[in-house]
Parts: C-alpha cells; structure tokens; sequence
C-alpha cells in the first residue's frame, strides 16, 4: 500500500492555508465522506456516531455534513425515514449533499471527520485527511495509529472519541 501527499498538495495549493486545518472553537463541524456505493463504505455508523455526540453535547456540534449522500436523501424512503428521526436532523444540524473535492470540502466545511469501513481497513481518503491535519475517527484497524481509532462498529466508544476530540 503506497502513499504519497503529492497530488494532494498540488490540489490543496490554492487553498486558504494551502488546506491544512485550522483549530477553531467550538461548535465543531463534522463530516462524513463516504462513497456510499456499497456495505463496504457507507455514511450509516459515522451519521449514529455524530448522532450519539449530538444528543450528549448538542452545543458542541455545529453542523453535521455527509457527503455523496444527495442521492439517498432525495430518492431513498427508509434512509429519509431513519434520517428524520434523528435529532441531529430535526435541529436542523445536518445535511446530506452530493460528491465534492476532498481538500476543497474539508477546506471550507469541516472541523472532524468521522469514517467507518467494513473490511476494507486501507483507504487513501484517511491519509488525506491526516496528512492535512484534520482529526479523523476511524475503525480502521490496519492503520489504528492513524487519527482516532475505534474497534469494529463500536457506537460507544467513538462517540466517547468523538467528544474528546471537540473538548480536546
């Protein structure tokens, strides 16, 4: 498994702060970007997660985007049915947009990202997001030392993640 920041650095070149994150107070914006293609890599665990943070510390999260997730907002009835039940959603919190630029969306709308993945542990979207200094919560097991790591589809403990990362 080879990666090199180089097109990612070209990219976020023209980027206010060539791209690399800038701490900034709380309320924290997450996102989400998951391909949603497949049960490989979908939007479901990270969307509970920020769920679970949002119901213990709704102050805390400002906004909650998922990306590559238009479609199923718009066109799938029991994702809008689950979606709609979440308080994250009622608040007004989140929204569910289409497919963007990696360095440009993290750039511009987000604070943490928040990834899970059904045995498929190596992802380059994970260095990115390291590499620009943004936190990522992740259950990637082949690269734990990696950002926030949590085991399996463990709710619980990244959300306990999650809110340490905003207060910390």
């Amino acid at each position: 498994f080879v990666w090199d920041p180089m097109f990612l650095e070209q990219r976020a070149k023209a980027l206010p702060n060539t791209g690399v994150y800038q701490a900034k107070k709380n309320p924290k914006r997450l996102t989400v970007m998951e391909p949603n293609i497949n049960v490989v890599k979908t939007c479901i665990y990270p969307i509970m997660i920020a769920e679970q943070a949002f119901r213990q510390n709704p102050s805390d999260i400002g906004f909650l985007h998922v990306c590559n997730a238009e479609d199923w907002a718009k066109n799938n009835h029991d994702f809008q049915l689950l979606m709609n039940q979440l308080d994250i959603v009622c608040a007004n919190k989140a929204a569910f947009v289409g497919r963007y630029d990696t360095p440009y969306f993290l750039s511009e709308f987000t604070d943490i990202v928040i990834a899970h993945q059904w045995d498929n542990p190596l992802n380059y979207f994970y260095f990115d997001v390291c590499w620009q200094g943004y936190p990522l919560i992740h259950n990637a097991d082949l690269c734990s030392e990696l950002g926030y790591y949590y085991p399996n589809n463990d709710v619980a403990v990244a959300t306990e993640l999650l809110l340490s990362v905003i207060e910390h």
